[in-house]
């Protein structure tokens, strides 16, 4: 849990430091941040695009209204056999109000669950404090997937 958490955390801080958001960067320099973090995703979402998930059964549905942000995923081997993976939604600068929220399953801190033994990424859940709220978001399959 605290290596979830370091993991979010170090993205977080690494895209705020930044004047500009700079994904192509934070994918390369992940690895160097949390060290095994195995990068998968780090793009630019246009805005008024909708968001179309692929591989990701728990969470299939698009996500459309969303403001322009970097999308950053990796995943971390726990062990030889597990692993879990993440993705966070880094708004513009100028839509972000400061503030991190986690879609996450546990019940402290600014977050909202995924429900029991979800096994995915909820991109649906992530929108809303992104779009509404200017709120930095992430998600986690909780290793369900892996």
């Amino acid at each position: 849990m605290l290596l979830k958490q370091l993991s979010m955390s170090a993205i977080l801080l690494y895209s705020s430091s930044a004047k500009s958001l700079d994904c192509a960067g934070l994918f390369k320099d992940a690895p160097t941040l949390v060290q095994g973090l195995k990068p998968f995703v780090a793009e630019i979402h246009p805005a008024n695009v909708t968001f179309v998930p692929v591989g990701n059964p728990a969470y299939p549905d698009p996500v459309p209204d969303l403001p322009e942000f970097c999308r950053f995923g990796a995943e971390y081997n726990t062990s030889s056999t597990s692993k879990f993976r993440f993705e966070a939604w880094l708004p513009k600068s100028d839509h972000w109000n400061a503030f991190w929220f986690k879609v996450v399953l546990h019940l402290f801190e600014l977050k909202i669950g995924n429900g029991g033994a979800a096994g995915g990424v909820d991109y649906r859940e992530m929108a809303i404090p992104l779009a509404k709220y200017g709120f930095a978001v992430a998600s986690t399959d909780t290793g369900h997937n892996g």
